[in-house]
This record gives C-alpha cells, sequence and structure tokens, in this order.
C-alpha cells in the first residue's frame, strides 16, 4: 500500500438504493482519510458503483465484501497515492508562528491605496504607461 507511516480510515460508507428497490444498493459513497500521526490529514471520496447489470444487495454488503469493495475502489483510483500527496503537500505550508502575541495595531480607514504603475511592454520594449515621451524622444524628433 504505502511506504510511510501514514494511517487511513474509512469515514464514509454510505450506499444508496434504487428509489423503487430500497434493499437494492445502486452506488456506495465512500470516503477516506490519511493522517501521518503529526497533525497532518487528507480526505477523499468518491461514488462506487456496481458492474453493469449486477445487483448488490444491502444485505450482501458483509463485512468482508465491503472490505473487498472499498480497497478495490481506493486502489484503482490511485487514493493511498493521493493521500499521501495531499499530507505531504500540506508538511510544505506556511505554519503558524508559535507563542505570538500581535501587537495594538491602530486601524485609519483614512489611509490612500498604493498607486500601482502598470508597465506595458511594446516591441520587446518596456514603457511605463504613466509616462509621458522623454525630453531625449521629443529631441530626437525634432
Amino acid at each position: 500500500m504505502s511506504e510511510n507511516n501514514n494511517t487511513y480510515r474509512l469515514v464514509r460508507f454510505e450506499p444508496r438504493c434504487l428509489s423503487d428497490n430500497k434493499s437494492c444498493c445502486c452506488e456506495l459513497v465512500i470516503g477516506l482519510t490519511g493522517e501521518d500521526g503529526e497533525g497532518n490529514s487528507a480526505y477523499i471520496d468518491g461514488i462506487w458503483k456496481p458492474e453493469e447489470g449486477t445487483m448488490l444487495m444491502l444485505n450482501d454488503l458483509t463485512a468482508e465484501k465491503s472490505s473487498e469493495i472499498v480497497n478495490q475502489f481506493a486502489a484503482d483510483n490511485n487514493w493511498w497515492s493521493s493521500l499521501d500527496s495531499q499530507i505531504e503537500a500540506q508538511k510544505a505550508q506556511p505554519v503558524n508562528a508559535e507563542n505570538f502575541e500581535a501587537p495594538t495595531v491602530t486601524l485609519d480607514a483614512t489611509v490612500e491605496p498604493t498607486v500601482v504603475e502598470e508597465n506595458i511592454v511594446a516591441d520587446g520594449e518596456e514603457i511605463s504607461d504613466n509616462d509621458g515621451p522623454s525630453d531625449e524622444s521629443l529631441e530626437e524628433t525634432e
């Protein structure tokens, strides 16, 4: 399954039945979580459907059959790797500073926004749209 120490849990297993036969499961909502034991976790879910032309009755969802369905669905959809990747990505995210006490900040709603000058690139030459022609360019054209 996985070469790390992540643990996985089934957190959703919700059979959905045909409207005209409430004993016949037409799909299962399956959801798994993965955790690394260090506070990082991930979640994934999907909908499993029985093969076309087959019927799965609710009383057929034994522990053995349910385990088979969940594990095969997770393997077929590469969920173990996906959960592992999500957990690894979480480890690279910024974290809150420990023991930081925010200073008292004085709010001032009258502060004007910073004017950002946009630059336009024309024919490989960067031109500021807030600048007029330079004195040098005026001299060259006269």
